[in-house]
């Protein structure tokens, strides 16, 4: 009697394909992985180099405009090496309050004009009225009230009213500075007001009166803050005359959209550092503290 066994090799080759059919499977899933990697790596690449064009353009257009003092492109964006690009001007300060662009440090000097200046940055005739008040703010909001970092401001005012002459006005938050120099004043007593763009301050003074005649300029210095920059800004009871000018750049790449901008802000060119301490004239001179 002849005995019938179960047929097996079939049944191995089925098991044969299952395995080179898992294996090839994660062979095209490694390999779609490492593709789609590669192909995201080249798309950034593209884009930082894209980037990098459009930047280096931006920042072309910027140094061309400043150099020129005026727009660029403000029609129709001007191409240069397959990217296009413009520059805007737009004056800053002219109204009742100003912010300096950015911060300052202890010791430097910066300078707000009472006088207007024409486009190539002389001096011209409109000015911020003589007896109008002006009010200074400074300092980052929640700032400590120490000796070591608090800052105190000064205030030199260059006006002419029968001869050019300069008042200087100092204030100090703290008040164990403020006791040991009879010069310092102290800031205002009450809350100082945000300002419309919605900068506020940790300091600010009491209204100041300005002397009749013509205010030309105020040289305003942070005092103290060692290592610690602080936002300074001034308010008026009039509209200020202009402080600067804006430019922003900014230039696409058509094939890919890629955009990169710029923003550089200018003001009008300041005195010798001399102008801190005295004005030198062919009239007396006044240094009122």
């Amino acid at each position: 009697m002849q005995r019938i066994l179960p047929e097996r090799k079939t049944s191995k080759n089925g098991q044969v394909v299952l395995i080179v059919l898992l294996i090839m499977s994660v062979i095209l899933v490694v390999g779609l992985s490492i593709a789609s990697r590669s192909v995201t790596d080249i798309k950034i690449s593209q884009q930082s180099q894209e980037a990098a064009r459009a930047l280096w353009v931006a920042q072309a257009g910027l140094e061309e405009a400043i150099k020129l003092n005026q727009p660029i492109g403000a029609g129709e964006k001007q191409p240069l090496g397959g990217v296009e690009y413009s520059v805007s001007k737009v004056g800053i300060g002219a109204g009742q309050e100003f912010v300096f662009p950015g911060s300052v440090a202890a010791d430097e000097a910066t300078t707000f004009w009472l006088i207007n200046h024409d486009d190539s940055g002389e001096i011209s005739s409109e000015k911020f009225p003589g007896g109008g008040k002006l009010t200074f703010f400074w300092g980052k909001e929640g700032a400590p009230n120490d000796a070591d970092t608090t800052p105190a401001l000064e205030a030199i005012l260059i006006f002419e009213d029968s001869g050019k002459k300069t008042k200087h006005y100092v204030y100090d938050p703290n008040s164990s500075r403020r006791s040991s120099s009879t010069h310092f004043d102290s800031p205002s007593a009450s809350a100082c007001s945000a300002f419309g763009d919605g900068t506020k301050f940790a300091f600010c003074s009491d209204e100041v009166t300005i002397p009749d005649g013509t205010p030309y300029l105020v040289r305003l210095k942070l005092l103290f803050n060692t290592n610690v920059s602080h936002p300074v800004g001034v308010k008026g009871n009039a509209d200020f005359p202009q402080q600067g000018n804006c430019y922003e750049s900014s230039a696409t790449i058509a094939e890919s959209g890629v955009t990169r901008k710029l923003r550089q802000c200018q003001l009008w060119s300041t005195p010798p550092s001399v102008f801190d301490s005295v004005l030198f004239s062919g009239e007396n001179i006044e240094r009122g503290l």
